[in-house]
């Protein structure tokens, strides 16, 4: 990072957002209806699961899948057609003996010999692009129920109004291609990178419930023991036992940062999945304080047995490193997989820059015992307070976290409101420093927001 830059952060880090999206372990406490609002001090005891501050010690940023490990699969949209699909479809099917046929496919002289491009499409023909990891797509293939690739277009495929076109998109920066969306083909359930967060206009209206999660707390002896946790979280419990694989998206949306730089803290937004071995993995993206230089990093994280902390990345079977995030290319949303493996003795979690369709190499862990479905998915804001906050301010919006698609071993894909029990707040009331605010849309995603804040 240049000097200019390093000063820039340490000084002020962009405009700061409004909202919030968040959750996480829900503890043993009772959880209540949305409209309840209150305040509460912060409990002075760790939060149910928390990141301990040498996590990311022996973490090094990771790396971008090269292109010898993608598919790329070009196809006409006529053969979307065919099959009854179109660009706005909610998910893609094609055949996977159509996908395997050396003979429906052909080189083509504008693209590299690694990509697969379907035979006898015309240059201004409309074309849509699917991008995964092989290892993916591997998966993909040797588990399918009817024959068929099914996959959400969103997380993989991109669609062009010709060749043109897609190239016109296609960028490669420092050896990594970077594909971004034709402005003709908006990806569908993809919100504006510059849109505002989803509640905004609601909260800034809404005097009487939601607003009352926005509260600031502007007394810093609150928070006068050291290690204090603030945590507000959404629980959902699962309404089947057959998930193996979630699909979700989550946008750090904005960062502030100004004072002294003595403050010592630490800001979170999470989604946790739990597991019927009782294990937990945690989606996270963490704010630091400007002794770490107000870095944003998203990584995963397991949690054994219903242990607090989380196994040290050297325990896992394949840890590439953390998602670093530059502060200074907000709004920015990453795509995560979360999908039991290896008959149900691992995990594997996936991260995708959903912007530039790039990819970051799997996570592998082993599970302590078998594991055979989610059965809660949490979602939760967490500030972690080292010492009383002096003249330091900071505001984080992650906004949102989307839960997108879930995976039945026996129904195959579904939406989050089939899948999921109505999400209660947990503790009930608003909590000093950070908020969640959690709904569905319209076609059954579960969305929430997270927001931190001081004062």
């Amino acid at each position: 990072m240049s000097l200019r830059k390093t000063i820039a952060i340490l000084l002020v880090l962009l405009l700061a957002g409004m909202v919030v999206v968040p959750m996480v372990s829900a503890g043993e406490e009772q959880g209540v209806n949305l409209s309840d609002s209150g305040n509460l001090d912060i409990p002075e005891k760790p939060a149910p699961h928390h990141i301990p501050d040498d996590y990311l010690k022996d973490s090094k940023p990771a790396k971008w899948l090269p292109e010898s490990e993608m598919v790329n699969i070009i196809l006409s949209q006529k053969i979307l057609a065919k099959y009854g699909q179109n660009s706005n479809s909610d998910l893609i099917e094609i055949p996977i003996s159509y996908l395997e046929s050396k003979s429906n496919f052909a080189e083509n002289k504008n693209f590299p010999s690694a990509y697969k491009v379907e035979a006898g499409i015309y240059p201004d023909e409309p074309i849509v692009l699917i991008r995964m990891p092989t290892q993916l797509y591997l998966t993909f293939i040797k588990e399918d129920v009817n024959g068929k690739l099914t996959l959400p277009p969103a997380y993989f495929c991109r669609f062009y109004a010709n060749f043109t076109d897609l190239k016109s998109h296609t960028t490669t920066v420092d050896g990594s291609i970077q594909i971004t969306p034709s402005s003709q083909y908006p990806v569908p359930g993809l919100l504006d990178e510059n849109s505002m967060p989803i509640n905004a206009e609601k909260i800034s209206s809404d005097k009487s419930g939601i607003s009352a999660s926005l509260q600031k707390i502007t007394n810093a002896t609150t928070l006068s023991v050291p290690q204090n946790f603030s945590q507000w979280s959404v629980s959902g419990k699962a309404l089947s036992t057959n998930y193996k694989y979630c699909i979700g998206r989550i946008r750090p949306y904005s960062w502030t940062l100004s004072g002294s730089g003595a403050d010592l803290f630490k800001l979170f937004a999470e989604r946790e999945y739990k597991f019927n071995n009782g294990e937990a993995l945690e989606i996270i993206v963490q704010y630091f304080d400007r002794n770490e230089l107000a870095g944003i990093e998203l990584y995963p994280a397991l949690y054994r047995n219903g242990a607090a902390g989380p196994i040290l990345p050297a325990g896992w079977s394949h840890w590439e490193g953390h998602v670093a995030i530059d502060p200074f290319d907000l709004p920015h949303s990453y795509g995560y997989h979360v999908q039991t493996t290896n008959s149900g003795y691992g995990y594997q979690v996936d991260f995708e820059d959903m912007d530039t369709q790039r990819w970051i190499k799997s996570y592998t862990v082993t599970a302590a015992s078998t594991v055979s479905s989610f059965t809660e998915l949490d979602g939760s804001s967490e500030y972690n307070q080292i010492n009383v906050p002096s003249t330091d301010t900071f505001s984080a919006t992650t906004s949102p976290v989307i839960d997108e698609w879930v995976i039945d071993v026996y129904d195959g894909w579904n939406y989050p409101i089939n899948a999921w029990q109505e999400p209660v707040l947990v503790p009930a009331a608003a909590q000093p420093y950070v908020s969640v605010v959690p709904s569905w849309d319209s076609t059954g995603r579960l969305i929430t927001e997270s927001y931190a804040h001081y004062p």
